[in-house]
């Protein structure tokens, strides 16, 4: 009982960030950095929310539209659009998103787990967290960049070296 109460106490640090005007986050221990939006250089025949690869101080690091990898409508980019860069199975991957919206500080003693009531794709999502007013769904990155995408951004890597 007290191990389960310790896990309940540790911390967790979430990067909030908004979509299609809902907050999800990721735990900040996951993110690299986070930039304005630069030129992308796009790949043909790659998966249409894969946008490209920016080189990012030598790292070839290839950019996902987040809204496009969900299914959202498009939006379009401007300068102040934000990347995170996340790194996900050894490789670095920018997520483009809407807005940064927050730092969080809680506890998982405020995250739910997924229930059979919560109709959403239980893969790409680690639970939910309770914050203040409102709930934010909190991304897994390993399965939010999937084993096929994996495979294509493995490739522009290889091919950019």
């Amino acid at each position: 009982m007290e191990a389960i109460k310790e896990q309940e106490d540790k911390e967790l640090v979430v990067l909030g960030f908004i979509l299609d005007d809902r907050e999800y986050g990721f735990d900040v221990d996951d993110v690299y950095e986070v930039l304005r939006m630069v030129e992308i250089t796009p790949v043909p025949e790659a998966p249409a929310f894969l946008k490209g690869f920016i080189d990012l101080r030598g790292r070839i690091t290839s950019i996902i539209d987040l809204r496009s990898r969900l299914g959202l409508k498009p939006r379009a980019y401007d300068l102040s659009t934000p990347i995170i860069v996340v790194r996900v199975n050894n490789h670095y991957v920018g997520l483009v998103v809407e807005s940064v919206s927050e730092v969080i500080r809680t506890t998982l003693r405020n995250v739910a787990g997924l229930t059979q009531d919560v109709p959403l794709p239980e893969k790409l999502f680690k639970g939910v967290l309770h914050h203040k007013d409102h709930l934010l769904l909190l991304f897994d990155l390993d399965e939010l960049v999937t084993f096929e995408d994996r495979k294509v951004i493995k490739r522009i890597h290889e091919s950019k070296k």
